[in-house]
């Protein structure tokens, strides 16, 4: 487990961890400066090609208190943890009904999707978006061709 000071993972620590591991769980805060800096890191850890999940904190506890709290960690990372696609829906998409930001959240998660370099992880990350969204896997396929 490593651990980056503040918000800002850099692609250049990333491609240090990419030396190690081929997956990268995020964990930071629950509040709102958290959830911006996980959004933020998400592309940069698909950029470097590695697969992202994210594991999101009760309220309250930071990183720090999660390590002191729990005496298997691993354990609790693997029971928290969400694929990427999930996190972003659920934050992205549940903050608003309006039909102009749920299409940008969308995109949002396109646009993730299209940073996966693994075809058959980018397909898998479509089909949850598709369950997710209710909008058809051609369409979002579509969407990332466009995009890219």
């Amino acid at each position: 487990m490593v651990a980056c000071c503040g918000t800002a993972l850099t692609p250049d620590q990333v491609q240090l961890l990419a030396r190690y591991a081929r997956r990268i769980t995020l964990i930071y805060d629950s509040d709102k400066a958290g959830i911006s800096a996980t959004l933020r890191a998400i592309p940069v850890v698909l950029q470097c090609g590695l697969h992202v999940s994210v594991v999101n904190l009760p309220e309250g506890e930071d990183p720090d208190s999660l390590v002191h709290s729990h005496t298997d960690l691993r354990a609790y990372i693997e029971a928290n943890r969400e694929e990427m696609v999930d996190y972003m829906a659920r934050v992205l998409l549940t903050q608003t009904s309006d039909l102009a930001a749920r299409a940008e959240a969308i995109n949002t998660i396109l646009a993730a999707i299209g940073l996966v370099k693994d075809t058959i992880l980018r397909e898998l990350h479509l089909q949850s978006l598709e369950r997710i969204s209710g909008i058809a896997i051609d369409i979002l396929r579509n969407e990332i061709t466009e995009t890219e």
